[in-house]
């Protein structure tokens, strides 16, 4: 009999623990929303440390967990700075969960505070996480993702340096004063061995909403994350953007104003790429509008969207520290049918690279109303390539520039440059004709297509337009009425773009 026990418990020993569901921590979500929102701590007084006391304060790698492992491992951030709230720290073990709990002996400390050790306090939580694990077979563990401020979070390809923010969600961005979700609380569990990637379940909380999101992240040259999102309503909410993506573009290779800057461009990323579920490609080129800029591409289920860096050229930045040129590309693949709805893209004018002036999502056409439970999947992939669709010229660069006078009216000349595709332009049998579509007020005057020294096609055109107002414009190559291009698309503002 008691041998009988002793294989019973040798086999329940050697049985693999399961991840945890999503779904218990979609019904701690729910649970919190039948609650009033009330705010984590928050110690306001740590707001007096500098970025570079943050910077300095660095977590101990000897503390991390998990790091004998020699694969994934965890440190944490220091509150402080802009984030001033604490989250709690869970850390799964064979099934185990376990809190992690703050120590000051976690940190180095800068010699500014040896001194005076009351300026921190004893007891605090942390301000966030970021997981370390090899980007490729043989290389030594390194950061790729990182969960710091609000629901703020960040990863990167192998060789990529950060740059954009993707969000667990928004809400009223730019209607109104906008709403940030914070995370509240992390579980991450131990990767076993042999597994390519760390799972991490996070819940999420504010006025409007509680959330439960569970993240799958595999690092590699390009770090690939599986997301499932449950989200309850505690109230009715104007516009709900879901997978939402955040970055700067302060200028570029068509910015008129450069704002008196030795650097030709200075941007985390260039455009907004989106697939359609029909499979068209469209390429918005990101700017720096005189006034602030709020688009919607409406569609049904899109296939895709994504702000990409597609320009990585060193010497079209000039920025030795700033490595723009290395900046991840974040893809967005929705997973199921997300209906209708459209994918937004808000542009705020800035005159400096310090704050994140772009933002694109997805928003439900159906309204969002209290007591509502929405519950959805996507994949993403943080990575440096362009996003590449073999059959379709893809759109490089895009210039803006004053153009010929045109029965007595200035022309804007727009020059659309796509890149070599499988077959240079010189070997091609037949030119492709430009399909250029503009609002109604805007009136095209000359266009052609010639073919570059590099092998890619050049779209011009003149476009004569009121002199306020915004335009839209669009450029689709076309082969026997058949597509072979992206969609290139642009909102021109002529009083705040041509104030040369």
């Amino acid at each position: 009999m008691l041998k009988r026990i002793a294989t019973l418990l040798a086999c329940l020993a050697s049985a693999p623990v399961m991840a945890l569901d999503h779904a218990e921590f979609a019904l701690k979500a729910k649970a919190l929303a039948a609650q009033p929102f009330s705010p984590p701590k928050s110690y306001p007084a740590l707001s007096v440390l500098t970025y570079d006391d943050m910077m300095a304060l660095r977590y101990r790698t000897a503390k991390s967990p998990w790091l004998e492992d020699g694969k994934f491992y965890l440190q944490f951030f220091h509150l402080g700075n802009f984030n001033t709230h604490s989250v709690k720290i869970n850390l799964v073990e064979n099934g185990q969960t376990r809190p992690w709990v703050y120590d000051k002996s976690m940190f180095e400390w800068p010699e500014k505070f040896h001194g005076n050790p009351g300026v921190i306090p004893e007891e605090l939580g942390f301000a966030g996480l970021r997981v370390h694990a090899p980007m490729h077979p043989g290389a030594m563990p390194e950061e790729f993702l990182l969960f710091l401020g609000a629901s703020y979070f960040r990863s990167r390809g192998d060789g990529e340096w950060y740059g954009q923010s993707a969000r667990a969600v928004a809400i009223d961005t730019v209607l109104k004063k906008e709403e940030f979700p914070l995370f509240t609380e992390f579980w991450i569990e131990r990767p076993k061995k042999g597994d390519k990637a760390v799972r991490i379940h996070a819940l999420i909380d504010s006025e409007s909403l509680t959330g439960a999101m569970t993240l799958d992240a595999t690092p590699g040259d390009a770090s690939v994350m599986r997301v499932q999102m449950t989200l309850h309503l505690r109230k009715a909410i104007q516009r709900l953007g879901l997978a939402p993506l955040t970055s700067m573009f302060e200028h570029g290779e068509m910015s008129l104003d450069l704002h008196g800057d030795f650097r030709p461009e200075v941007h985390d990323t260039d455009g907004l790429l989106i697939e359609t579920a029909n499979q068209e490609r469209i390429w918005r080129p990101l700017s720096n509008p005189g006034v602030l800029l709020d688009n919607a591409f409406a569609m049904d289920s899109p296939r895709g969207f994504g702000l990409f860096q597609r320009d990585r050229v060193w010497d079209h930045y000039q920025d030795i520290g700033a490595r723009y040129p290395n900046r991840t590309n974040l893809w967005i693949e929705p997973e199921g049918a997300w209906g209708k709805g459209a994918i937004a893209l808000i542009q705020i004018p800035t005159n400096n690279e310090y704050m994140d002036n772009v933002v694109a999502f997805w928003t439900p056409e159906k309204p969002a109303k209290a007591g509502d439970t929405l519950s959805y999947a996507y994949r993403m992939t943080w990575h440096g390539h362009p996003q590449r669709k073999a059959e379709l010229w893809m759109v490089r660069d895009t210039r803006i520039g004053r153009g010929d006078v045109f029965n007595g009216e200035q022309a804007t000349r727009f020059v659309i440059d796509f890149e070599p595709g499988v077959t240079p332009c010189k070997a091609a049998t037949t030119q492709p004709v430009p399909h250029i579509q503009t609002s109604s007020t805007a009136k095209i005057v000359e266009n052609h297509v010639d073919c570059r020294p590099d092998g890619g096609w050049r779209a011009a055109f003149n476009v004569v337009t009121p002199k306020q107002g915004a335009q839209d414009l669009s450029l689709l190559l076309l082969d026997v009425d058949k597509p072979v291009s992206e969609t290139w698309s642009y909102t021109f503002q002529p009083e705040h773009e041509m104030r040369r």
